[in-house]
């Protein structure tokens, strides 16, 4: 009985040490692209008047939505 649970015990430390270390890794890889995002982000809201970002992305009309999408797509890349 003491077996089976200290068994399970190492079995979910592994995983979770596992888990611990891809996402780590995963955050190492990224961390380049997350602070580019972030300075233009800064840039962006620094220099682009936001009466500007509203009368072109704010409206709920499909050309506003289409413009935000082809704006978006490259964000993935």
């Amino acid at each position: 009985d003491s077996f089976m649970e200290e068994s399970l015990l190492n079995t979910i430390g592994l995983l979770t040490g596992q888990f611990a270390g891809a996402s780590w890794d995963i955050l190492l890889e990224s961390v380049l692209y997350i602070f580019i995002g972030f300075v233009v982000a800064g840039l962006l809201k620094a220099f682009l008047p936001a009466d500007f970002v509203l009368r072109h992305l704010g409206r709920n009309t499909f050309r506003s939505i289409l413009k935000a999408s082809l704006l978006g797509m490259p964000l993935p890349l």
